[in-house]
């Protein structure tokens, strides 16, 4: 360690080697400190025995430092990795500035600045937008006089004013550092000194829920540049944008109209096809699942009379219901017939001897998930190269496992250039994504880089791989609440119908459900074996 103070003459640098000192003394160097860690735990094999991948070590070391660089902000931090900088903060003491230089000017572009204070608690937070919630809580950072820590009455007041804000399953992000009393923190809750217990814990739930709110009433304020057709960062010039901008929206009404043409058409051969079964009008379900009944073809217009699939060998439908006969299929030969749909979530379907309900959502999962799977199984996964890339701000961590792992985001159809500290251009995506907005893709890879996170081994790649496909297939899929018309329905069936795996979605939720006749006959106390023309 090499340490020299602010306007001294010397640095003092100090060796330790297994624990003992074996250097102290001046020596030349900048001002600040630096740190050099070499061979950890070299005479301890059993420590060393049970450490986790290189990747994992390396990822608590960036949660370390990241979280002391957001906790002094007077401090600049710059963190090595082999040489490479992977780590940095400015050290003006402005907390906006430390979190920026860690997760990137992507997420810090959406916190919200809030001060509060109650009797001796003051607060600053910055309280992320509701677009800007993840998976996990892994956003949700707390700070103590300078200290990190954990706090379920902190979560739990920021997760309650969000309230309905964000989707269910989805947290928010925030980063709140507080400053109190000290005698008024108990700090010896927890070994590692990250779990603390506040004597005022109900102050401190309604100062942060409020500071929660008002952010939520605000809107995050940037510096930027006003040109013609929209707003760019400040260091691009006005001239360089405005002939950009010309250039894409010429593009994009040259794409819009071969666009609508397509969809046009496909709409066109949806109507005159005779059989729906096993017929692939596009490359995904985009023209007929646009995800607003406004834009979906025939919405609002009276439902034609039900119209059946045949079932070839040997695809059917087995219910996975508490009601079902296990192992009943519906048998190579027959027919289900579409019926309807039902709350714009449910599809129903009429099988032999059995009412399906099915869930349309988790089936268009399961029909996407295996295209993509089938895609990288056979490495004839097609991709589309973006017209403006999209840039991708990651923190430290996440961006040194996608660095490690960006042959898994190949195989699916995405290739990421690394683009600076902790960034990548993504310059293609896989051909179901390529009328996707930027700002969905780049949503779309932060979900899926948590599935790409995992430990080294052979066994676990194609783990990742499944992953990937899953997230991208439920973010592509139609949602609950979206109004079908009847062809996109009974296409849909007949694709479920058609994979290996029909009965659940990737993620392990049932697509469909059954209730036998002999079930609703019972229900409406019908007489057992009566012909259908008796009563």
């Amino acid at each position: 360690m090499v340490s020299r103070p602010k306007g001294g003459g010397s640095a003092t640098r100090i060796q330790l080697k297994g624990g003992e000192r074996t250097f102290v003394g001046e020596s030349g160097g900048p001002e600040g400190t630096s740190v050099v860690v070499r061979d950890l735990f070299f005479n301890t094999p059993a420590r060393r025995k049970y450490l986790k991948s290189v990747s994992t070590e390396i990822g608590h070391v960036y949660d370390v430092v990241s979280s002391l660089a957001i906790s002094h902000p007077e401090i600049s931090f710059l963190l090595y990795r082999e040489d490479r900088l992977v780590l940095s903060t400015d050290g003006t003491g402005d907390y906006l500035g430390a979190v920026t230089g860690i997760y990137g000017n992507s997420l810090a572009k959406g916190l919200v600045p809030v001060s509060l204070g109650l009797a001796d608690i003051s607060i600053f937070a910055l309280i992320g937008k509701p677009d800007l919630a993840r998976s996990g809580r892994e956003g949700l950072k707390f700070f103590v006089n300078g200290r990190p820590i954990q706090s379920r009455t902190i979560i739990a007041a920021i997760e309650k004013a969000f309230g309905g804000a964000v989707p269910r399953g989805r947290h928010p992000v925030a980063f709140v550092w507080i400053s109190v009393d000290p005698a008024s923190v108990d700090v010896n809750v927890h070994p590692a000194k990250r779990e603390v217990r506040f004597a005022r814990e109900g102050d401190l739930y309604r100062i942060t829920f409020e500071a929660a709110k008002q952010a939520l009433r605000q809107k995050p304020t940037m510096v930027t540049l006003e040109v013609e057709g929209g707003t760019c960062p400040p260091e691009r010039t006005a001239a360089d944008l405005t002939d950009r901008a010309a250039q894409d929206r010429a593009t994009a009404r040259d794409y819009g109209a071969i666009k609508e043409h397509l969809a046009v058409r496909r709409r066109e051969i949806a109507r005159d096809s005779t059989t729906a079964l096993g017929m692939l009008l596009a490359e995904s379900f985009d023209s007929g699942f646009e995800g607003s009944s406004g834009r979906v073809p025939g919405a609002g217009t009276p439902s034609p009379a039900p119209m059946s699939i045949d079932i070839a060998a040997p695809a059917g439908i087995m219910s996975p219901g508490p009601d079902a006969t296990p192992g009943h299929p519906v048998p190579a030969g027959h027919q289900v017939s579409v019926i309807g749909q039902y709350s714009d979530t449910y599809i129903l379907v009429q099988g032999p001897g059995n009412l399906y309900i099915v869930d349309q959502h988790a089936a268009h999962e399961r029909v996407l998930y295996e295209r993509i799977v089938d895609s990288f199984d056979h490495d004839s996964a097609s991709c589309q190269m973006l017209l403006v890339p999209v840039i991708l701000e990651l923190e430290p961590r996440l961006a040194h496992e996608v660095e490690g792992k960006r042959y898994l985001f190949e195989r699916i159809g995405f290739e990421l250039e690394p683009f600076g500290q902790n960034a990548f251009l993504v310059r293609s995506v896989p051909a179901l994504l390529a009328e996707r907005p930027g700002a969905e893709i780049e949503g779309m890879l932060r979900e899926a880089i948590g599935h790409a996170a995992g430990e080294d081994g052979p066994g676990n790649v194609r783990l990742d791989l499944h992953g990937l496909a899953a997230t991208i297939a439920c973010r592509l899929a139609v949602k609950a609440g979206d109004r079908m018309h009847h062809e996109e329905m009974k296409r849909l069936v007949s694709d479920l119908l058609s994979t290996r795996d029909p009965l659940l979605c990737p993620h392990g939720r049932p697509t469909m459900i059954s209730l036998p006749l002999d079930e609703l006959e019972r229900r409406f106390r019908r007489p057992a074996g009566k012909g259908r023309g008796s009563e």
